[in-house]
């Protein structure tokens, strides 16, 4: 493990250096266990949660009446804010749109939005459009 570290900023240098830390050793199921029924895992749930938001589109049932649909979403903050779901949430929205048109309208708390418009990567990467 010569030369890997975790890169921390050096207040004294006034820059970023090397700081060397032991490789860790994997957790026992036992130990791992206990680690979820922690605090830790309260401070996980409530990051994770922080950054989740329900999908939400309508689409028509077999009688005409209205239904919403559902996925989730997860952001991550780099440059700029992006929003990531599963490609079969995308996939579901992207055929009630084609069945439905603006009737098959995406929601995003109360944000209306067409999702496909600023989509950056998925299905058309992997040429299932």
């Amino acid at each position: 493990m010569a030369g890997k570290g975790k890169i921390v900023w050096n207040r004294t240098a006034g820059a970023p250096t090397m700081n060397r830390m032991p490789p860790l050793k994997p957790l026992s199921k036992e130990e791992a266990i206990a680690l979820t029924r922690g605090p830790y895992a309260t401070t996980v749930e409530s990051a994770i949660s922080a950054s989740l938001a329900p999908f939400l589109w309508r689409e028509r049932d077999e009688k005409g009446h209205l239904k919403i649909r559902n996925g989730t979403v997860f952001f991550v903050s780099a440059d700029r804010t992006f929003m990531v779901t599963a490609d079969h949430v995308f996939a579901a929205y992207l055929e009630a749109r084609n069945r439905f048109g603006d009737i098959a309208r995406c929601q995003l708390g109360n944000l209306r939005m067409d999702p496909e418009y600023r989509r950056l990567t998925g299905l058309a990467m992997a040429g299932s459009q």
